[in-house]
This record gives C-alpha cells, sequence and structure tokens, in this order.
C-alpha cells in the first residue's frame, strides 16, 4: 500500500434545499397571509350576501305585516261605521220609549238597560275608530262607587239569572271609591257576572261579595259549577280559552283574558279557585 505523504484539503459546502432558503419561508408566510386573508374575504362575501338576503326576507315580511295591519284597520274602520247605523237606529226608538209614561217599574228598569249598554256600545265603537286611526286617547280617570255599580249590573243581569233559575246572593258593603276608568269597571264587572252566568248550572247560584279584607278592597264571586283542574284553572285567563263552556253559549274566551289585563293595568290582583261544584 502506498501512502500519500501530503495529503490535500479540499472544502466544499452543501447549499441548503429551496424550502430552507429565506426566500421559500417569505414565499410561504406571503402564501399563508394570502390564504387567510383570501377566506376572510370570502367569509365576508357570505356573510354580506347573508345579511342581503336576510334584509330581503325582513322586508319582504314587514311588507307583508304592514299590509295586514293596513288591511285590519280598513276592517275595524268599515266595521265601525257600519255599526253606527243599526246603533242609531236602535236608540232612536228607545229615545221615544223612554219619554212614555205608560212603563211599568219593571219595563223601565229594562229600557234604562237597553239604553245604557247602547250608550256603551256606542262609546266601544268610537274607541274601535281611534285604534284604526292610531288615536289612542288617554284614559279618564273617576272616581268610582264600586258598590253602586255592582248593584246596578246586578239588576240588569237579574232577568237572565231568572231564566236559568239561578239564585243570586250578594253582600255588597264595602263603601269604597275606586280611581279608575268608568268603562273598565263596567266591563270587568259585565265579564265576570257574563261569566258566572254562562257556567253555573240551570237551579244554580251566583254570589257577589264586596267587602273590606285586612285593608283591601275584595270582589270575590261565585258560582255553583262541577268544578276545574289545577291545570284548567291556570288557563282561566288566557286569551281564546273556553274551559268546558256549554254548548250553546257563544263566545270566544277573550271575556276572563281582557278582564285580567284591565287588572294588570291597574295593579290589581285577579286569580281563580275552584272545588266541586263551587267556582271562585
Amino acid at each position: 500500500e502506498q501512502w500519500i505523504a501530503n495529503p490535500q484539503l479540499v472544502n466544499f459546502s452543501i447549499n441548503a434545499p429551496f424550502y430552507q432558503t429565506p426566500i421559500a419561508y417569505f414565499v410561504f408566510a406571503l402564501t399563508l397571509i394570502l390564504l387567510i386573508s383570501g377566506f376572510y374575504h370570502w367569509r365576508n362575501m357570505r356573510l354580506r350576501q347573508r345579511q342581503v338576503r336576510l334584509e330581503e326576507m325582513v322586508q319582504n315580511k314587514t311588507s307583508e305585516v304592514q299590509a295586514l295591519l293596513e288591511q285590519k284597520e280598513r276592517l275595524f274602520t268599515n266595521i265601525s261605521h257600519e255599526l253606527r247605523t243599526p246603533l242609531t237606529l236602535i236608540n232612536g226608538p228607545l229615545q221615544q220609549l223612554n219619554q212614555d209614561t205608560l212603563f211599568a217599574d219593571k219595563h223601565r228598569v229594562m229600557l234604562d238597560l237597553a239604553m245604557n249598554n247602547t250608550k256603551r256600545l256606542t262609546n266601544l265603537v268610537e274607541k274601535v275608530v281611534a285604534l284604526a286611526a292610531v288615536v289612542q286617547p288617554n284614559k279618564i280617570l273617576e272616581r268610582i262607587n264600586i258598590d253602586n255599580e255592582l248593584n246596578s249590573y246586578i239588576n240588569a243581569f237579574t232577568p237572565l239569572f231568572a231564566e236559568k233559575q239561578i239564585q243570586i246572593k250578594t253582600s255588597i258593603n264595602s263603601h269604597v271609591i275606586l280611581e279608575c276608568n268608568s268603562d273598565d269597571v263596567h266591563s270587568i264587572i259585565e265579564n265576570l257576572l257574563s261569566n258566572a252566568l254562562k257556567y253555573s248550572p240551570v237551579k244554580g247560584w251566583v254570589s257577589v261579595c264586596s267587602e273590606i279584607r285586612e285593608g283591601d278592597y275584595v270582589l270575590t264571586i261565585e258560582n255553583a259549577h262541577k268544578g276545574l283542574t289545577p291545570k284548567q284553572t291556570q288557563q282561566v285567563f288566557a286569551r281564546f280559552e273556553r274551559l268546558d263552556a256549554p254548548k250553546n253559549s257563544s263566545g270566544f274566551g277573550l271575556g276572563l283574558a281582557f278582564v285580567k289585563e284591565l287588572c294588570d293595568e291597574y295593579h290589581w290582583n285577579i286569580h281563580c279557585n275552584s272545588i266541586t261544584n263551587h267556582s271562585v
């Protein structure tokens, strides 16, 4: 074997692959930035397109609702206008009959009832017209003797109770003066008595008690009834709810719901209790 006495050193270097060069790093970073930016802009574009579609849907729905509201207002206005004529034709003969002095007292009471309810119905029609015109008049608060109003309505309902042979029992001696709107009080009393009349069986009974209890005014209207379940009791004041109503009775299940709304407006508490053969 032969040895080289004077070896020669050869220097060489190996270049890094392209993907590890600064230029590659720059290209990779730029590509990543472009991808992120592109995704961001694509996402924003999709969101804007979705927003445009949603805005179009909302605008279409708003137009539909507006059209329905306008249709409802026209319907209210037309119905109210048509109701005025028959009310006027009813009120005219009633006024003439009221001037007749030959009526017996019991007939006079019924005539007064008809005239008062015609007047009240006329006022309600005017309210519907105001509602359709989006002109909400402020309620006028008055000092109402609740006992007098109760007695007046009980007298008016007496012939209706008599038709079903319902015994009416009263204990009205609170002497309370309420500051509220008279139409609201009339609506509450009328709906409560009407409900008691409707759900009381033939030869049943209705009790009305107006009193001061522990410093608070309490009006209790009770009637004979087969009773409600706890679930039904909770649904009594729901709109369009007619719990076991007699088949021949009219109505849409709005009376007690309206009473509840009026009581809530005045911050009055109202609730329903029911036991077998007894409802309160």
